[in-house]
């Protein structure tokens, strides 16, 4: 059929073409034409005439006993396999006339290799956004999604946010970019997103405990439905068009405080939510600062000057600096305008005062822990929240020492990224009586020389902040504990520890200094695989090793030779075992 329709077609051109039409000379027709996939079930396929000399007329045989007479047609093709598509032009407006054809190949794949298929959910409180979820079936590598709306995406599963309500045609095309197969196909669907939303009015009130300034409020928009637009009435004749707005009462009372929050995208989206706003109640705190039986400075001035900080106690214990004073007239310290909330009050001695090593920063009533610190209610003024300041016993010297560092329990070789500096470490007895103290310097790392032998405790108080002790036994075999690692924890630790059994032990790290390399001496109570890291001054990793151990003693040598000159931490880490922590110095 296909031959008798052209031969048909031709003779008819030919008849078009006999002298009785004229004797001009052909107009120059070059017949050519693209064609594309249109995503649709089945399959179509969009022929686009690019030919040239300004035909007159079109004729399109797809192959499969179909034709068309359209310039660009668009033709399915329900099953797969080659089909030959020509095309015939002619130009048939005098003077000129002329004709060509042109056949393609077009190949229909084989839809069952691959399935497009989507479905989709749309946000009731926000129907601009709409998410995706593929379904397709096949070896699919590739996903285009073609919104409508003249976007794309290329995630297999997108989250797409229209601009505005409306009808969308939203097209996924699947294939494998694998050129050996044979695997693609094409699906649209009409996405109809509706023209209105749901719209809650929602906020939070917080009365700022943080702030210096008294009825200072925040105000925090929780409204659904994706709102635009803000307006906040204060209920003393003040307004604002912020999402999060602060303000300050003048006048000590009760507000009524309205949020009206909208959509601009959607009229009819918008609602009013009241609440109503108490201020609170401010008070004054205060008291004296004790060195033994005596306030500071009192009755005269003895060179001491104190430092009160007061942290606010949250409903989960955790405690926030609000204020600090500064003091040194008769001990006494004062705290106004404070709202009512329990607090936390820390004293301590600045840096140059004449007791400043004699006592540790200490917690009201006179705790040397923050966990330990009594909490006040402020709910009425208070002129006797009397602190004592722990005194530290005489420590006794001899040619021992302690060096150590302030770790994150995370990630400890991350510590350079937390504020350790300045955080008092506490030398005690076995009973916890402070015999000393110190500040961890920039990189948490702190020291103390010229003790005599015997066992002590470490501890590490930063406000708000949780660690445990750390035991320390100098002796003439070991005088120097230069391995102290104190972790630092966001959320509160075992308040007692339960004796860790160590897979090993290091019984010698040397010679230290070391130029090229170092020698370990490990003690193992069973075979076991060990890592080896070190680690620079800002917690950088620097070498890393794996290493098998054997029950017994052990003897292995570590190569530093690349190494800068520095101070390094050596970690030995064990699996389900404890970590140990060594510090050499590399010298060249």
């Amino acid at each position: 059929m296909k031959t008798i329709r052209l031969i048909l077609y031709m003779f008819l051109l030919g008849i078009a073409s006999l002298p009785g039409r004229g004797n001009n000379p052909p107009a120059d027709c070059d017949a050519d034409f693209e064609f594309s996939y249109v995503p649709t079930t089945p399959i179509h396929v969009q022929f686009t005439d690019i030919s040239t000399g300004d035909p007159t007329s079109w004729f399109w045989d797809f192959g499969d006993g179909y034709t068309s007479s359209e310039q660009n047609p668009v033709h399915p093709y329900p099953e797969p396999g080659m089909y030959e598509v020509c095309l015939i032009i002619e130009h048939d407006v005098p003077p000129n006339y002329c004709s060509d054809t042109i056949c393609k190949m077009v190949e229909i794949p084989d839809t069952v290799a691959c399935e497009a298929i989507y479905s989709y959910s749309i946000d009731p409180l926000f129907p601009l956004e709409v998410t995706f979820f593929d379904h397709s079936v096949g070896n699919i590598t590739n996903w285009e999604w073609n919104f409508g709306d003249g976007t794309t995406s290329f995630e297999q599963n997108p989250v797409h946010i229209f601009p505005d309500p409306g009808e969308f045609l939203v097209c996924l095309n699947v294939y494998n970019a694998d050129s050996m197969e044979s695997c693609f196909h094409f699906i649209c669907e009409t996405i109809d997103i509706p023209d209105t939303m749901t719209c809650i009015a929602e906020f939070a009130i917080v009365a700022d405990s943080s702030s210096m300034v008294m009825n200072h409020f925040s105000f925090y928009d929780q409204s659904n439905g994706y709102p635009d637009n803000w307006f906040w009435e204060f209920g003393d004749g003040s307004f604002s068009t912020e999402q999060h707005p602060t303000h300050v009462y003048a006048e000590p009372g009760l507000y009524e405080v309205c949020l009206n929050s909208w959509n601009s995208s959607f009229p009819y989206c918008n609602d009013i939510r009241c609440k109503l706003a108490q201020t609170p109640s401010y008070y004054k705190l205060g008291g004296q600062a004790f060195i033994g039986e005596t306030p500071i400075n009192n009755p005269y001035h003895t060179g001491d000057t104190g430092m009160a900080i007061l942290y606010r106690q949250r409903s989960d214990m955790g405690l926030v600096a609000v204020d600090t004073n500064i003091f040194f007239e008769h001990g006494y310290f004062w705290f106004s305008d404070m709202m009512e909330l329990p607090y936390v009050i820390k004293i301590g001695l600045t840096e140059g005062s004449a007791n400043f090593d004699a006592v540790v920063p200490s917690y009201y009533p006179s705790m040397m822990l923050w966990q330990d610190a009594a909490s006040v209610m402020l709910d009425e003024d208070n002129f006797e929240s009397h602190t004592s300041l722990l005194e530290t016993i005489e420590l006794e010297t001899g040619p021992g020492g302690i060096k150590g560092r302030i770790i994150d329990d995370k990630r400890w070789e991350l510590i350079h990224t937390r504020g350790f500096s300045d955080v008092p470490v506490i030398l005690t007895d076995m009973l916890s009586q402070p015999l000393g103290w110190t500040r961890a310097n920039t990189n948490g790392q702190f020291t103390f020389n010229n003790i005599a032998y015997g066992s002590y405790l470490v501890y590490a108080d930063l406000t708000g902040m949780y660690s445990l002790p750390e035991t320390v036994i100098l002796s003439e075999d070991y005088p120097l504990v230069d391995s102290i690692f104190i972790e630092m924890s966001l959320t509160p630790l075992l308040s007692i520890r339960e004796p860790e059994q160590r897979m090993f032990d290091i019984l010698a790290l040397y010679p230290n200094p070391a130029k090229s390399s170092i020698n370990l001496n490990i003690s193992a109570e069973e075979n076991a695989g060990i890592e080896i890291m070190v680690y620079n001054q800002l917690g950088q990793q620097m070498l890393g090793e794996n290493h098998m151990i054997y029950k017994g003693e052990n003897k292995l040598e570590i190569n530093i030779s690349n190494l800068p000159e520095s101070i390094y931490f050596l970690r030995l880490q064990a699996v389900n075992g404890t970590p140990l922590m060594k510090t050499f110095i590399k010298v060249d």
